[in-house]
């Protein structure tokens, strides 16, 4: 998100520390998923399953996606 950022903007300001830690929010989308996961065996009902699935399912993807980004770019 660095690169989003207008060049007024100082790094350490507010939304410059936030752009820096975002890397760690993709790191741990893994072990949101997992969380997401053990929340749809523990879900009362099909509609909060299926939602539940949808998110765990999501964190994947965005993980997988960035993944494949990051290695593509240190090529």
């Amino acid at each position: 998100m660095m690169h989003l950022m207008p060049r007024s903007v100082d790094a350490t300001s507010l939304f410059g520390t936030w752009s820096s830690l975002s890397p760690l929010r993709v790191l741990l989308a893994p072990l949101f998923a997992i969380g997401f996961l053990l929340a749809v065996i523990f879900a009362p009902t099909r509609v909060t399953r299926a939602a539940l699935l949808g998110a765990t399912v999501s964190e994947v993807v965005v993980f997988v996606c960035v993944v494949l980004i990051w290695t593509e770019a240190f090529r």
